[in-house]
C-alpha cells in the first residue's frame, strides 16, 4: 500500500481538506504516478459543487503530471518515465479501437463518475475505499493511479507546471483547433475567452500557421498574453460591436470560431462572426439549461457543438508540449499561480478576471 495526501471533498460545494489517504499497488496495465504538478480546471470545481452526496468523500483532479514509480504486470511504461495524465477511455468499442478514444461509448462511467466507493477503488481513508478515479487520475493528491492508456510520456526536460494542463485545457484548445476544425493556414480563427483554454486555441492556431487569429476578451491583460501567444488581434467586447470589428479583421468573417465562454450572449455573437460555411465549435461549460439564439443572415454556415479534445491523445499531446517549449517564459505567464489546497476554490473564483488563469497546487502544497 502507499501512503499519500489528497484533497479530499467531504462535502459538495466546500473546499477540500488535506488528508491522508492509502493507495493500492497498480494492477494489470495500471502505473502509479508521483504527482508533481496538477492543474486545477474549471471542470473540477464545477463538478464538485453539485457531486451527490452518495458518493462523497471523492477526490477530483484531473490534470496531472508527474513521474512512473511502480507499474502493473501488463504495463508497457516504466518506472523513472516522466508522464502526463490525460481523459480515460475503454480501448474496446469502436471508438478508442479506431484511434478515437474522446469519443469512446464509455467515457462518462471512465471520467465524470470515476470509480465509486467500491472495493475497484485505488483509495482508502481510515480502512474505507473512498470515491476516485475522476478523469481515470483523482490527481489532486500527491500520489495517483492511472492507466497505461492516459498517462501520456513526455520529454524530460518539460517542467510539471507547464505539462499538467496539457492533459485537458491545452489540449482541448489545440485539440479542437487542429482537429475539430482542422484549420488550415489560410484560415481565419477568432476564439471568444482568452483563459486556459481559449489561449490554447489560440496557439493551437499559431501552431497551424493561421493568417489571422483574434482573441476576444474584456480583460485587457488576457489580450495582451493572446497576442504574445499568437493572436494576430485582440478585441476588447465592452468597447463596441465585436461582430463588425471581427468581421473587418478578418476581412468579411472568420473561417472558424471556437467559444470557451458558454455565455448564451457570446454564442449567439460567435455565430454572426462566420463567413458562410464557417465552422463554430463550443468547448465551453456553462451553466445547465442555458440557451442561445441566433440568426444565420448572411449564408449558410456549419455550425459544431460539443467539441472534443482530440482523436487521440498523443497526437496534440506532443504538438502542444513543444509550444511552450519554444517560448516557456511566455507559457510559463499562463499558468502562473500555484495555490495552497486549503480556500483553493475562493481563490480561483477570485482569478476568474486576470491574465492566465491556469493554477494549481504543486508537490509542495500537498505535501
Amino acid at each position: 500500500m502507499i501512503d499519500a495526501r489528497a484533497a479530499v471533498l467531504f462535502e459538495a460545494g466546500a473546499d477540500p481538506a488535506l488528508t491522508d489517504v492509502v493507495l493500492r499497488p497498480p494492477v494489470g496495465e495500471e502505473v502509479l504516478v508521483r504527482i508533481d504538478a496538477v492543474g486545477i480546471c474549471h471542470t473540477d470545481i464545477s463538478v464538485a459543487a453539485r457531486w451527490p452526496a452518495r458518493r462523497l468523500p471523492m477526490v477530483f483532479g484531473h490534470e496531472g503530471a508527474g513521474t512512473v514509480v511502480a507499474t502493473g504486470p501488463q504495463a508497457e511504461l516504466r518506472g523513472g518515465q516522466p508522464v502526463v495524465l490525460t481523459f480515460a477511455s475503454c480501448g474496446r468499442c469502436p471508438y478508442c479501437v479506431t484511434g478515437r478514444p474522446a469519443y469512446c461509448e464509455s467515457s462518462t462511467d471512465h471520467n465524470m463518475r470515476g470509480d465509486g466507493a467500491g472495493e475497484s477503488s485505488a483509495l482508502r481513508l481510515d480502512g474505507h475505499p473512498i470515491a476516485g478515479g475522476f478523469f481515470g487520475q483523482s490527481s489532486l493528491a500527491t500520489y495517483a493511479i492511472a492507466r497505461q492508456g492516459n498517462a501520456v510520456s513526455i520529454d524530460d526536460g518539460l517542467e510539471p507546471a507547464l505539462a499538467a494542463p496539457l492533459g485537458c485545457s491545452v489540449q482541448t484548445g489545440v485539440g479542437t483547433v487542429l482537429n475539430a476544425l482542422a484549420v488550415r493556414p489560410e484560415d481565419t480563427v477568432v476564439v471568444f475567452g482568452a483563459g486556459a483554454v481559449g489561449l490554447s486555441a489560440v496557439m493551437g492556431a499559431r501552431i497551424a500557421g493561421c493568417r489571422t487569429i483574434v482573441a476576444v476578451d474584456p480583460v485587457p491583460q488576457r489580450r495582451d498574453l493572446a497576442i504574445d501567444l499568437g493572436a494576430t488581434a485582440a478585441v476588447d467586447p465592452s468597447a463596441g460591436d465585436v461582430t463588425a470589428a471581427v468581421r473587418e479583421l478578418t476581412g468579411g468573417g472568420a473561417h472558424a470560431a471556437v467559444d470557451t465562454t458558454a455565455v448564451p450572449e457570446v454564442l449567439t455573437t460567435a455565430l454572426t462572426v462566420l463567413r458562410p460555411r464557417g465552422a463554430l465549435a463550443l468547448v465551453g461549460l456553462g451553466a445547465p439549461r442555458r440557451t442561445a439564439t441566433g440568426r444565420a443572415d448572411h449564408g449558410p454556415r456549419t455550425d459544431r457543438a460539443g467539441s472534443r479534445r482530440r482523436r487521440q491523445r498523443t497526437a496534440h499531446v506532443h504538438p502542444a508540449a513543444r509550444g511552450p517549449r519554444q517560448g516557456r517564459r511566455t507559457a510559463a505567464r499562463a499558468a502562473r499561480h500555484h495555490l495552497r489546497v486549503r480556500g483553493f476554490r475562493r481563490r480561483l473564483v477570485s482569478r476568474q478576471d486576470r491574465p492566465g488563469n491556469k493554477a494549481g497546487p504543486g508537490q509542495r502544497q500537498l505535501s
